[in-house]
This record gives C-alpha cells, sequence and structure tokens, in this order.
C-alpha cells in the first residue's frame, strides 16, 4: 500500500462527500414527493462543511502525531546508543579487571603481556597505581623495566616521578636505563637534573648507564650544576667514551672562564689523541690570551706530529 499525502486524503474524501450529497438531492423526497427544500439543503451543506472541518482536525492531528513519531525516533536510537556504550564499557572493565589480575598474578609470559595492554588504559588511576606496584616490586627485571617504560607518558604526575626517581637505586640495568630514558623527557625539571647528578657522582657503577645520565644531562650544560659536575668528572680516573662524551658537552661553552680553564688543565693529562685534538681546535678559535698562553705551553710537551704541526700553526 502507497503512501499518500494529506492533499490527496482530502481531495477523494471530499469527492466521496459530493457524490454521497449529489445521491441524497436524487433520491430523497418529502412526503408529497416532492424534491428537498432550500432550507434543508442549507442545513445539508453546514453538515458537510462541518464534517470537512473535522476531518481537517482530524488529519492535522494525524499528520501532528506521525511528526511527533518521526521526531521520537532518533530520540529512541540515542537511547539505544547510550545502552550500547554502557555496555561495552561494562565489557571493557571486566577485561581491564582481567588484565589487571594476570599483570600481577600470571606467569612471566602472561604479566609482560598484560602489562603492555594496560598502556591502553593510562587514564585510569586503578592502572596507573598497578603499573607504580608493579615497577616496584615485580621480581621479573623485564616486568619492571616493561612498567616504567609505559609509566615515562605520565611523567608529568608527581606519584609516576616520584617512583621513577626512586627506581633509580633498581638493582637491575635494564630498568635503570628505562629510567633514565624516562626522565629525559623531564630533563629541564631541576628536581630530576639534582637527582640525576647525585646519582651519577654517587651511586651508579655501570659504564653504560653513566653515559645514559651524562647524555641526558649534557642538554642542561647552562645549567651550572651541570657544568661543574661534567668539570669535576674530567679530573677523575674515568673511561675514553665517558671523557669523550664529556668533553664534547663542555666544548660549545669553551668562552666559559671556567670551562676553558678545566679543558686547558686537562688538555695536559689526556692520553687519547682524538680528545686532545677536539680541545686544541676549540682553544684556537678564541682570541683570548690564556688560550694561546696554553697551546703555547702545550706544543712544548706534546709529541705527536700531527699535532705538534696544528699546534706550530697556531703560535705563528
Amino acid at each position: 500500500m502507497s503512501w499518500k499525502s494529506r492533499e490527496e486524503l482530502d481531495e477523494e474524501y471530499f469527492k466521496r462527500v459530493r457524490e454521497v450529497k449529489k445521491k441524497i438531492l436524487s433520491t430523497e423526497k418529502e412526503p408529497d414527493d416532492k424534491q428537498i427544500s432550500v432550507q434543508e439543503e442549507d442545513i445539508l451543506d453546514e453538515k458537510l462543511l462541518d464534517k470537512e472541518k473535522d476531518f481537517s482536525i482530524s488529519t492535522e492531528t494525524t499528520f501532528e502525531k506521525k511528526e511527533e513519531e518521526s521526531y521520537a525516533k532518533p530520540q529512541e536510537i540515542e537511547v539505544i546508543e547510550e545502552q550500547a556504550v554502557a555496555e561495552k564499557e561494562t565489557i571493557d572493565y571486566s577485561f581491564l579487571v582481567n588484565i589487571l589480575e594476570k599483570a600481577k598474578e600470571g606467569k612471566k609470559k602472561e604479566r609482560l603481556s598484560s602489562i603492555d595492554d594496560l598502556s591502553q588504559y593510562l587514564d585510569k588511576d586503578e592502572v596507573i597505581q598497578s603499573l607504580v606496584e608493579i615497577a616496584r616490586k615485580d621480581p621479573y627485571h623485564i616486568c619492571r623495566a616493561k612498567a616504567v617504560s609505559i609509566l615515562a607518558d605520565k611523567i608529568k604526575n608527581r606519584y609516576v616521578k616520584d617512583l621513577i626517581l626512586e627506581q633509580l637505586k633498581d638493582s637491575s640495568k635494564e630498568v635503570r636505563k628505562w629510567v633514565i630514558w624516562a626522565l629525559k623527557s623531564e630533563i629541564q625539571d631541576k628536581a630530576i637534573q639534582d637527582a640525576l647528578i647525585r646519582h651519577l657522582m654517587y651511586t651508579e657503577s655501570s659504564k653504560e648507564i653513566k653515559m645514559w645520565i651524562i647524555n641526558a644531562l649534557s642538554s642542561c650544560i647552562d645549567n651550572e650544576d651541570v657544568e661543574y659536575t661534567f668539570l669535576r668528572l674530567i679530573k677523575s680516573s674515568l673511561s675514553f667514551e665517558i671523557r669523550s662524551l664529556i668533553i664534547d658537552a663542555l666544548l660549545p661553552k669553551i668562552y666559559d672562564s671556567e670551562v676553558l680553564y678545566g679543558l686547558s688543565n686537562h688538555l695536559f693529562k689526556e692520553p687519547d689523541k682524538t680528545i686532545r685534538k677536539k680541545i686544541i681546535l676549540a682553544l684556537k678559535k678564541i682570541n683570548n690570551m690564556d688560550a694561546k698562553f696554553t697551546l703555547e705551553r702545550f706544543l712544548k710537551i706534546e709529541k705527536d706530529k700531527e699535532l705538534k704541526a696544528l699546534l706550530s700553526s697556531t703560535s705563528n
């Protein structure tokens, strides 16, 4: 059955009314066989007019109802969608609870997989708290490292930052490496700089981790505490790799009097030719009597022919 418009329905109805009217007029007669009177015809017209009005009202009401129904449908859809979202959230939360349980209580492989899955739920406090607990207490160092690496995205959270700083003392080098990686993203934080300096100077034993810390702190060389730490370090016995890393960090500040003095003194003690050459080239760029005096003095003791030639060109 096809849908008809309001105009079509009206037209059909009034057509029928006119047909009925004609039929009545043609068949109904008075007792004396006379046709209906003019007055009665007027009355009939009034009744028909009333019926037309009634039909108009009823059709308007019908269309209003249809219009209301058309508005009600999107609302019903919205309710259904809200129910679907609520059901999905319930399922997601149940799934999350299952992941949290496996992350804490499962076997190594299960824990690692579940810890990785938790990275999708970092907006939930219970996940942050669980990862912090794992980073502190999990007996498997890879699980602790994985938890720290995920928490790095929340380093601005004070609770998380304190946990990561605390893990600088973790027994596993792998965990400490991820701790440095996490802290590097907020290296301009003075508290983080101070913690790394203390750890570098007094606690850390691994050469690799020391290099990670030096590399992280190098971007803060304008901080006087970092500069002072590096100048202190080159006075101590360090591996070639660490010395080279520190010298590279200090050379851009060769115009600073403290750095100039520190590197000039170190030049006389440095056993590696490549590092000596770096310092010599840096000192040559400075139009400074102290730098020239250092180079002239060093020329007298340098034995490498290439470096002697480099120093001689400086003194001319």
